[in-house]
């Protein structure tokens, strides 16, 4: 997954607290996601693309250890070196 982030991407997470903002820090987090058997389903989605930049925000629903999060999420990506990379991912659980 971390492969997927720009080197010096910022991760602010649904489900920790920690701001992951290092390659290390990105795959550690996705590491202990994975333990959680998370699933995950995108409840609202708007997309929007134009030249190297794009971004997609929503409303998804986070499953982990067999408990929902309501959450908001953003990515903003960059077109660099022929692909797509996130360089900001910020989730956050809803307000009650």
């Amino acid at each position: 997954m971390a492969e997927l982030y720009r080197s010096d991407a910022v991760l602010l997470p649904t489900l920790s607290v920690p701001i992951a903002d290092a390659p290390g820090e990105i795959t550690e987090y996705f590491a202990n996601l994975i333990k959680a058997d998370p699933k995950i389903r995108m409840e609202e989605s708007v997309k929007y693309s134009d030249c190297n930049l794009a971004y997609n925000v929503g409303r998804w629903v986070i499953n982990a250890n067999g408990q929902d999060a309501a959450a908001t999420v953003t990515w903003v990506y960059r077109y660099e070196e022929g692909k797509w990379l996130i360089a900001h991912h910020h989730s956050s659980v809803n307000p009650l």
